[in-house]
C-alpha cells in the first residue's frame, strides 16, 4: 500500500485571489491560519485560571483577546464559545496545551480549521461594497478590537477588525465559493 501524506487546502485554494486585488477593493484568503473552538463558560471554577496557563483571558462580549506576538487571536462568539485563530504551524502544540489546560472542566477544544475560510478585507471602498451584501453597518459599528456574527449576503459570517485599514471575515468552508464570487459581483464597478 501507497504511503500518502494529507494535504491541507483552504476551501478556496482553486481560486486566483488577484481578481480582487486593486486599491479601492482587495480580498485575499489567509491560507496560514488555523481556528480551534473553545466551548467553556466563564464562570466555570477554574476557567480563567486554565486559560492563564495558555497565556489567554476572556475576551469581554463581541471583543477579541489578541497575543499579537504569536498571531493568535481569542475571539467572543457567545458566552461559552470562543473561536481562536492562530498559524497552522502552531495548531498541534495549542491544542494540546488547551486540552491539557482544561483537563477536569466542564469544556471542549475542537480543532475546526478545515470548517473555515478566512478572508482579509481592505481597500478604500470596503465598506461600499460590503454595504450592499451585510445588513450590520460594518462601517460605523466594527470598531478595532470587535468581533460580530451576522450573514455576507445568504452566508453566515464572522466579521472582526485588528487594525484600521481592513477587516476579517470568516466563512464557513462550504459558503467560502458563494462568499467570493458574491464578493467579486458586489465589487465589478472599484475593479
Amino acid at each position: 500500500m501507497a504511503n500518502v501524506e494529507p494535504v491541507f487546502e483552504t476551501a478556496l485554494a482553486h481560486v486566483d485571489t488577484s481578481a480582487m486585488s486593486e486599491p479601492d477593493f482587495n480580498v485575499t484568503e489567509v491560507r496560514d491560519f488555523a481556528c480551534v473552538l473553545l466551548r467553556i463558560h466563564p464562570q466555570t471554577a477554574g476557567a480563567g485560571a486554565a486559560l492563564a496557563r495558555l497565556g489567554l483571558a476572556f475576551p469581554p462580549a463581541l471583543g477579541i483577546h489578541a497575543i499579537p506576538q504569536q498571531r493568535l487571536l481569542m475571539k467572543w462568539i457567545s458566552p461559552d464559545e470562543y473561536l481562536v485563530t492562530l498559524p497552522v504551524t502552531d495548531k498541534a502544540a495549542f491544542i494540546e496545551q488547551a486540552e491539557t489546560a482544561f483537563a477536569g472542566l466542564f469544556a471542549a477544544v475542537v480543532d475546526n480549521t478545515g470548517g473555515y475560510s478566512l478572508l482579509r478585507i481592505g481597500g478604500g471602498q470596503r465598506y461600499a461594497v460590503l454595504s450592499k451584501l451585510c445588513f450590520y453597518d460594518l462601517k460605523g459599528n466594527l470598531p478595532v478590537g470587535k468581533v460580530v456574527s451576522t450573514a455576507l449576503a445568504k452566508a453566515p459570517a464572522i466579521f472582526y477588525r485588528v487594525q484600521e485599514d481592513e477587516l476579517y471575515c470568516l466563512l464557513r468552508g462550504s459558503f467560502a465559493d458563494y462568499g467570493w464570487k458574491i464578493l467579486l459581483t458586489a465589487s465589478a464597478e472599484f475593479l
